[in-house]
């Protein structure tokens, strides 16, 4: 009979019971678990962070800014801003569109990329920035002639940190939408329309008005882009009627309240409205500018007062 095999050579060397030993292979793969592991709770902390900032609320500032040229600009600006421009217009800039379109003028505005600012620098950027410029373009078209304006819309945003963040490391946890603030003066206007003749500001040209109303009872100006020596009354206006009815307008500066579409300073616009009280309801007075001066393009039903 073979004798009994020895099978004391196949066990594992004495030790505690269900012990495990690990081999030179398995430390570097536990090794290397444990910095992946590091690594990633990193990567995936700064993945929460860039994630987060890029999933904050709002449309863009050029987006806002383009709002606030058209009829939904008072959802675009702080509420201080439509407290100081609020004064009944289709836009701030422009003043009545339906004056405008009643004689025959095209306005276009055209806001160019805005610049971003973080802090007090320059940033390209734009999760971090909490300043922007956009640049508007606004050209009046008529027959005859263009004048075009130049502004800068200034918007801004506030943004909220975590109580734990570092100086280093901020992690905004909430933003409030771009807003339009203020609105600057860009470049200065120009125009390439010419009048025989023209008046030295918007202001003389309603002055003027206001004179010849109470003088002989006409619209008489001596700066009528078409020539004559009345303004041009559209519609089913009476000219005899608006100047029975024209205030009285003979101080250094006419009432702030009359003046739309005027931006920051009627001295760098291309044009400017007047809405002029007459009876009980109101008739704007469209000035343009032009080469040599400033012209009245006409006026118009203001509606109600």
């Amino acid at each position: 009979m073979d004798p009994t095999p020895d099978v004391t050579s196949t066990l594992p060397p004495p030790g505690a019971a269900g012990e495990r030993r690990w081999g030179r292979g398995t430390r570097r793969f536990v090794l290397a678990a444990v910095l992946i592991g590091v690594l990633g709770v990193g990567a995936m902390a700064a993945f929460w962070v860039q994630a987060r900032t890029a999933a904050l609320p709002g449309p863009t500032a050029n987006a806002v800014a383009t709002a606030f040229l058209g009829d939904r600009w008072r959802a675009a600006a702080t509420p201080e801003l439509v407290a100081a421009l609020d004064d009944g217009a289709v836009s701030p800039l422009v003043g009545s569109a339906d004056a405008w379109d009643a004689l025959g003028v095209r306005v276009t505005s055209d806001p160019a990329s805005a610049v971003y600012r973080a802090g007090d620098a320059e940033t390209e950027d734009t999760q971090r920035a909490d300043e922007a410029l956009v640049p508007v373009t606004t050209t009046y078209a008529w027959k005859g002639g263009t004048a075009t304006s130049f502004v800068r819309l200034h918007l801004t945003r506030s943004f909220t940190y975590a109580p734990d963040d570092t100086d280093d490391a901020r992690r905004p946890t909430a933003v409030t939408p771009w807003r339009v603030d203020e609105v600057r003066d860009g470049s200065v206007a120009r125009s390439t329309g010419v009048a025989d003749a023209t008046c030295d500001s918007p202001a003389e040209a309603v002055r003027q008005l206001a004179d010849a109303a109470r003088r002989d009872g006409t619209l008489t100006t001596g700066c009528a882009m078409d020539g004559s020596t009345t303004a041009n009354v559209v519609g089913d206006l009476s000219g005899d009627a608006i100047a029975a009815a024209f205030p009285v307008y003979n101080s250094v500066h006419l009432p702030d309240d009359i003046v739309r579409g005027t931006g920051p300073g009627v001295a760098d616009r291309a044009a400017v409205q007047y809405v002029v009280p007459v009876g009980e309801g109101t008739v704007i007075v469209s000035i343009v500018r032009v080469e040599n001066g400033w012209a009245v393009l006409g006026v118009t039903d203001g509606g109600g007062s």
